[in-house]
């Protein structure tokens, strides 16, 4: 599609029309034609925004969706919309567009430390600017530097400004905090009749964007995230021990008897006393797996391996302790009823084949639940109940 102006469109307007046209054409000391081209842009982005018309030409947009207020404009790929980034233009005297100055041309550079610190809220121009210039897997941006309504829907810079907030904020990224993040900054753009539904968009449109710009964690059921490599680094021991001593302190839900003890309201035990049982059986699962991933995963193991985390003399290394603690514990939950581990890993976690452990299922269990009388999930229980009562 030309911008070369060479198509002629001619429209009838009455006296009013044309008093507007001259109005607008005097206030911006242009020609009455661009003065027009003004009016029809002008009304074409209230109701398409930033929509390419050849998107709209292509049916690659629902235009009766957006009429009923179902879809926000801005919500759309970015690869539908008219390029927003250059600056903007204003109509000229000879009846063209000139290009005015743009804000980023003379604002000043910030540093990625001024933006990790309070200071005056940013603009749009002045946040792309920075971003651009200065972002890495550490960036922080202060939340003073953002003011609400100024974030546009641009997937790539929006992300990585978002990211940046949630840095400062947080070393770790949760699901809750993303979600706040989003409403807080995107909450402005959505136009939805519906507006849940038109943040619950928003929430799956720039939470995986967000996401990207993360490091790993070892608790990964949770949908947990370091913010930067590295918090990784500094975490990583930290929570090593933490789950050793976690592990070590809940033993006891590996026994059905054990764990009794420990939580008995009653003087008999009920169906839901086991089922509260199978459910702390698979927590203790959980938390063997956030081990394993730190003993397994190269990106986890070496950052435990360059801490300065003590260990007993009888093993080599740290990540010969850690390998040792984590078959122990291994063992002490293959201990538990096959059938109660049936259940915490496939009804509790809800774990597919491809995440299982060889500790996860006993073959009497799978013959029993899967292949055998097909009982449902009450039935598994009170199988587990005759088991372990």
């Amino acid at each position: 599609m030309s911008d070369t102006r060479d198509t002629k469109l001619t429209i009838k307007v009455n006296d009013v029309e044309k008093k507007q046209v001259e109005a607008l054409a005097e206030i911006y000391d242009c020609s009455q034609a661009a003065a027009g081209r003004m009016l029809f842009t002008s009304h074409y982005s209230d109701v398409f925004g930033e929509i390419h018309p050849e998107a709209l030409e292509r049916h690659d947009v629902d235009v009766g969706a957006i009429i009923r207020g179902e879809i926000d404009p801005d919500e759309l790929d970015d690869d539908l919309k008219m390029d927003s980034n250059g600056p903007a233009k204003v109509p000229a005297a000879d009846g063209g567009l000139s290009t005015s100055l743009s804000p980023s041309s003379h604002s000043p550079t910030y540093t990625p430390q001024d933006l990790a610190t309070s200071g005056t809220a940013l603009s749009w121009e002045e946040l792309k600017s920075a971003v651009d210039r200065h972002w890495s897997d550490e960036l922080k941006i202060h939340p003073d530097r953002v003011a609400p309504e100024t974030l546009k829907n641009n997937q790539k810079v929006t992300g990585k400004i978002l990211a940046g907030i949630v840095r400062s904020e947080s070393d770790v990224a949760s699901d809750p905090l993303l979600e706040q993040k989003i409403e807080e900054y995107l909450g402005h753009q959505i136009r939805r009749a519906d507006y849940e539904s038109g943040l619950r968009y928003k929430i799956d449109q720039y939470k995986p964007v967000i996401r990207q710009h993360f490091a790993s964690h070892p608790d990964e059921d949770h949908g947990s995230q370091y913010t930067t490599p590295s918090t990784k680094d500094e975490e990583v021991p930290r929570l090593f021990e933490l789950t050793v001593r976690e592990l070590k302190e809940n033993i006891h839900k590996v026994d059905f008897d054990a764990w009794w003890k420990t939580n008995s309201v009653g003087e008999d035990a009920t169906i839901g006393d086991i089922e509260k049982w199978t459910e702390d059986l698979a927590d203790y699962r959980s938390t063997l797996e956030t081990l394993s991933a730190i003993v397994s995963r190269d990106e986890f193991s070496s950052a435990l391996r360059d801490s300065d985390l003590e260990y007993p003399d009888e093993y080599n290394d740290v990540i010969h302790y850690a390998s040792s603690v984590l078959n122990k514990r291994l063992r002490s939950y293959a201990s538990a009823d096959p059938f109660a581990r049936y259940v915490a890993a496939k009804n509790v976690l809800e774990l597919d084949d491809d995440e299982l452990r060889d500790e996860d299922l006993d073959s009497k269990a799978v013959v029993k639940f899967e292949t055998g009388d097909g009982m449902g999930a009450n039935g598994q229980l009170a199988h587990v109940a005759k088991n372990v009562l």
